[in-house]
């Protein structure tokens, strides 16, 4: 039921948005950053409705859509509300453009039809008697949606097709390669947050979502989302064929409860968030824009560069967003960029900071005990590559490693040296290989991890950088539990001739264990971390649900035993996946039993879980802190339990290992208790008690 608002003052503000082809999304003229905003339905018209999801568009929808966002977009207009539909919650009004009015140039063109309904009990518009001359006007002479060409109606409805991850065929990965560099037409129809928009490709109207390349704005956060979580039972139900007579779910556990309350949790904007989606909603929403598409990440996103015009120039959204310090400069997906714009982003993002714009607002840069040169000249030689812009030059007058080399940092001899390899002991995740990245080592006692694309790679490395010297972090938790960080080096790479690839480098956890013995065990029933993408938490939550995190809280990635006379026994991964509560208990068992008759005499239990120092006395250390750490949350984070099968059988003891491993996944703590790790912790160690009492 419409009313009256008794409204008779006219506003000015901004086209911020078309939705149909009689609504509008206006926003003030103030010079606040996020103005008040007022949608407007256009008072008497109805135009044509858009196909919803998996709808079909009413004839000539789209037509109408384009010729009031072409009219429209992005300028100054007047408009007053007229009434209001409180149960529809809708306001309904008047606009001009300039001295035009809106809705007779829409009714002009054919493009919607009069209402002469209003408000119910309201005075009737001065403006609708022209209205209705104008309509039929149009149908006279065969304008717009009053069309007497045969066949019109329906050539104007959209062949639509399926937008990505709604059961769709479309190959991203593919259309990727095929379009690489190619600048494409498109109209942005969303935007997720500061740098990620889904637009309409043209002419194909493919739905896609853009990561823009090169830059990561603030994240929007994540709306609350109870997503399904069905317990198992144990097929023992009275009722017939296997089901409860009362229909009465059976009870979650506490780790399907985490699961749910963690894709549960609403997570607020990070800061700054609101401000950089509203930079880029003024800038391309509803607007004509070139999408350069660059490639795709690990997940099939696309990823790409977004121009919009300006005038009579094209600006670059990315280059915009550091400008204004909206963004930050993101090494992995600018490498897909050409050199010119990497440096031009880099640029923009240390000029960000050195103004301290927005984000960057407070920042320090880290101490550093390199001097600055300036204008002086000096022989030296590249003693590091510290990244693509970044080298350490060790000065020829000053010998390398003396302390007058002050602008140098020791480096390990061993680091360009060709003796990097696969780790050999590796239990779990992707291995190298001549065609694929994976993990490697060096005979100095160094692990170099492959910085991961997408924001993974990203996350663990600023994961590593605050963790290694965060004032709040326990010294005895950091250097007992956590691998020690050596900060980052560019490595060639056999799986891209020519080409180097970033890496994380840490120390070497199984250095000096002759015959290393691993089980590696994720923690949590969620593996996921907030504001993750839809199809990946779905994946996620899939794979947690096939193993045993759901239920446990844990599950084991991976085991390698080393027994008598070296014999090593390694599972299969189709194995450890299949693994159900009594398997994981077997696992846990084998881990410490010799395996020389691939039996389970667990004559290490003592050695290895038990007494002093042993893998119990140390998780029980780190469930310590996890009960009032609130620093960080660790999702789809392991725990390496590691030991020397030729010390253990020979001392009965000592030499055992717990680290925690596998960080692209670690999010603010927020002040709150990491549940879903803790709770996984306190389930692997009820297992692992259980065992000792039971030897």
């Amino acid at each position: 039921m419409a009313s009256n608002t008794g409204a008779s003052g006219w506003l000015s503000g901004k086209v911020k948005a078309v939705t149909s082809g009689d609504c509008l999304l206006i926003m003030g003229s103030t010079n606040v950053e996020i103005p008040p905003e007022k949608s407007i339905t256009l008072s008497y018209l109805m135009a044509p409705r858009l196909a919803r999801r998996d709808g079909v568009d009413e004839p000539f929808a789209w037509e109408s859509r384009e010729f009031l966002r072409k009219l429209c977009i992005g300028k100054e207009v007047t408009f007053r509300v007229d009434y209001t539909a409180p149960d529809i919650g809708r306001e309904f009004g008047t606009v001009y453009l300039g001295d035009k009015n809106v809705a007779y140039s829409v009714v002009s063109a054919g493009w919607a039809r009069v209402k002469e309904q209003g408000p119910k009990g309201g005075e009737q518009s001065p403006y609708l008697s022209e209205l209705l001359r104008l309509e039929e006007v149009a149908k006279q002479q065969g304008l717009g949606r009053w069309s007497k060409e045969p066949g019109a109606a329906e050539e104007s409805i959209r062949d639509l097709p399926p937008a990505i991850g709604e059961a769709s065929s479309f190959d991203a990965k593919g259309f990727a390669v095929a379009n690489k560099g190619k600048s494409l037409e498109a109209i942005v129809e969303q935007v997720r947050d500061g740098s990620t928009v889904r637009v309409y490709l043209l002419p194909s109207f493919q739905f896609v979502q853009i990561y823009v390349a090169g830059v990561q704005a603030p994240s929007m956060g994540r709306c609350s989302s109870v997503p399904t979580v069905v317990a198992e039972t144990d097929g023992t139900a009275d009722g017939a064929n296997g089901e409860d007579s009362e229909g009465t779910p059976a009870q979650l556990t506490t780790a399907q409860r985490l699961v749910a309350s963690a894709a549960s949790t609403e997570v607020p904007p990070d800061r700054f968030g609101r401000e950089a989606k509203q930079f880029t909603e003024t800038r391309v929403l509803n607007r004509d824009v070139r999408i350069v598409v660059e490639g795709t990440d690990s997940f099939s996103n696309i990823i790409g560069s977004v121009h919009y015009p300006d005038g009579e120039t094209a600006k670059d959204l990315a280059l915009e967003l550091v400008e204004n310090g909206l963004a930050k400069y993101v090494e992995w997906s600018a490498n897909m960029l050409d050199v010119e714009v990497k440096i031009k982003l880099k640029n923009a993002e240390l000029q960000a900071k050195n103004d301290q714009l927005r984000i960057w607002t407070g920042f320090k840069p880290p101490v550093t005990n390199s001097e600055p040169i300036h204008d002086q000249k000096f022989t030296g030689k590249v003693v590091e590559i510290v990244s693509g812009d970044c080298i350490i030059v060790a000065d020829d007058a000053a010998p390398y490693g003396s302390p007058s080399a002050k602008g140098c940092r020791p480096l390990h001899p061993t680091m360009f040296e060709p003796d990097l390899r696969p780790p050999e002991h590796q239990v779990a995740g992707h291995r190298a290989s001549a065609n694929k990245l994976g993990p490697l080592v060096d005979s100095s006692g160094l692990f170099y991890k492959p910085l991961q694309t997408g924001d993974r790679g990203e996350h663990e490395l600023a994961f590593y950088e605050a963790f290694s010297a965060h004032p709040a972090v326990p010294p005895r938790i950091r250097d007992a539990f956590f691998p020690r960080f050596h900060g980052t080096r560019l490595l060639p790479t056999a799986a891209r001739p020519g080409e180097s690839h970033p890496h994380i480098v840490i120390e070497d956890l199984l250095v000096g264990l002759a015959a290393p013995s691993v089980i590696d065990i994720k923690i949590g029933a969620c593996t996921w971390p907030p504001c993750s993408p839809e199809p990946y938490v779905t994946k996620c939550l899939a794979k947690d649900r096939e193993t045993t995190s759901s239920l446990l809280g844990f599950r084991i990635s991976g085991v390698r035993v080393v027994g008598p006379r070296d014999i090593v026994w390694r599972p299969e991964q189709p194995e450890l996946k299949a693994l159900d509560t009594a398997g994981v208990r077997r696992m846990l068992r084998r881990y410490v039993s010799s395996v020389a008759d691939e039996g389970l005499d667990h004559v290490l239990v003592a050695a290895v879980y038990n007494g002093e120092g042993g893998v119990l006395s140390q998780l029980r250390q780190l469930k310590a802190w996890f009960e009032e750490q609130t620093l960080f949350h660790f999702y789809s984070a392991s725990i390496l339990l590691c030991y020397d099968a030729n010390v253990v059988s020979a001392i009965k003891g000592g030499g055992v290992r717990v680290k925690l491993v596998d960080f692209a996944h670690v999010v603010d703590g927020d002040g709150v208790i990491d549940h879903n790790f803790l709770g996984g912790l306190c389930s692997l160690i009820k297992f692992i008690s259980d065992i000792v009492a039971e030897s």
